[in-house]
């Protein structure tokens, strides 16, 4: 079972990091909405479940950005579940909340506080909104996710991105290249990337994923090669009912501690020290 202690040193980064590899965070929650036409999801309540809303997310971020205009130009069933209205503590400000139909994130890049901040965010907006809506109290989740993506590039020790995966991501056979060697063209190495899923002890109906592969990052010095990894936990809440705040905050603390240690598992210890 993996560790879900509160207090538990942050590894994924925080200020002990200080060549972070983070390139974003997200806390998702989806919920059900009604089937109004034939498969076409939409939610006929938007616009005052948004206005009720309005006051607890100012409250938290005070910079509200219009994402969609929908309306009478842009149905809603058009857009289905995607953000329409996002809140910043300012002009380009992270981190931020995305507000949709049927769903709600919480967003973070760096410079980044720490796991702390996000989920003090999202208690801050769910606890608020469950106080002022009686629409949102009743809300029936669907899906809870974490998402972290990470990007290793030269700053972080990695000399070729092909060279790392192959050899140091634990998940990779890498003995299978003694196999393919009289194939390879030269000295060049094979790119190593794909994906790994289980279902996550300690967490009902959860899954957790690792993806890892080749990317390009954008710098001021221009594109560098780089390893992108994901860590991934996703819950299947349907069925429980109406909003749960404590069991939701408690599911992100385990999916939080999840991929934490993925990511003490997955970067080797050499670079880990790149990171510290």
């Amino acid at each position: 079972m993996l560790d879900n202690t509160r207090g538990v040193t942050d590894l994924m980064p925080n200020p002990q990091l200080k060549n972070a590899p983070l390139l974003e965070v997200v806390a998702e929650l989806q919920w059900k909405l009604p089937n109004a036409n034939g498969a076409i999801e939409f939610d006929a309540g938007w616009f005052d479940l948004a206005r009720q809303l309005k006051p607890v997310l100012l409250s938290v971020l005070p910079l509200e950005e219009p994402v969609i205009p929908v309306g009478v130009s842009v149905p809603l069933d058009a857009v289905g579940r995607t953000p329409l209205v996002r809140y910043r503590t300012g002009s380009g400000g992270w981190p931020l909340v995305q507000l949709g139909q049927g769903m709600l994130t919480v967003n973070a890049t760096p410079p980044y506080d720490g796991w702390e901040r996000v989920k003090g965010i999202l208690a801050a907006v769910l606890g608020g909104a469950c106080e002022v809506s009686e629409a949102f109290r009743g809300i029936e989740l669907q899906i809870a996710r974490l998402y972290y993506r990470n990007a290793l590039t030269s700053r972080h020790g990695i000399k070729g991105s092909r060279q790392f995966l192959a050899e140091q991501v634990p998940f990779f056979p890498h003995a299978v290249f003694d196999h393919i060697a009289d194939l390879a063209k030269g000295d060049e190495r094979p790119t190593a990337s794909g994906e790994l899923t289980f279902a996550l002890a300690g967490a009902e109906k959860t899954l957790a994923a690792v993806r890892y592969g080749v990317g390009t990052l954008s710098t001021a010095g221009g594109p560098e090669d780089a390893v992108v990894l994901d860590f991934t936990v996703t819950g299947d809440m349907s069925g429980q009912g109406t909003l749960d705040l404590g069991k939701t905050l408690d599911w992100f603390e385990t999916a939080h501690s999840a991929t934490y240690r993925l990511f003490q598992q997955v970067v080797p210890k050499q670079t880990m020290e790149q990171l510290r």
